[in-house]
């Protein structure tokens, strides 16, 4: 009788280290993808940003075609959703847009830690 009840209890044990395992494999995996959602709705907020800034300076550029328009060049990404019209700025753009003679306008939109940019050569 006391073997049977100890070996219950092994059983017991088994099953129930078994049952946590496979919980704690499930909570796993169920946290990665809702991270993984949540990141993709942020990463396509930060993609909007990045092009509607890109759109504005396109806007002041082609509005303005007839006269000089200067553009507040600054290195740092645009990091808020919030556009000054009146103040449109770029950041610098890659080589190979000013070594090939073209235009071009650098928009890095960031949201919380995900940044995502554009880049338009005309």
């Amino acid at each position: 009788m006391r073997k049977q009840k100890a070996q219950i209890f092994i059983m017991t044990i088994l099953v129930l280290s078994t049952v946590l395992t496979a919980g704690v494999i499930l909570i796993t995996i169920f946290t990665r993808d809702l991270k993984l959602a949540s990141e993709t709705i942020t990463s396509v907020k930060a993609l909007y940003v990045a092009d509607s800034e890109v759109e504005n300076l396109l806007y002041y550029k082609f509005k303005n075609a007839s006269s000089t328009v200067t553009y507040n060049l600054s290195p740092e990404p645009q990091t808020n959703s919030c556009m000054t019209p009146e103040k449109p700025s770029v950041p610098q753009c890659s080589s190979s847009c000013e070594n090939g003679g073209l235009e071009c306008i650098k928009s890095v939109g960031t949201i919380g830690s995900i940044s995502r940019g554009l880049e338009v050569d005309f």
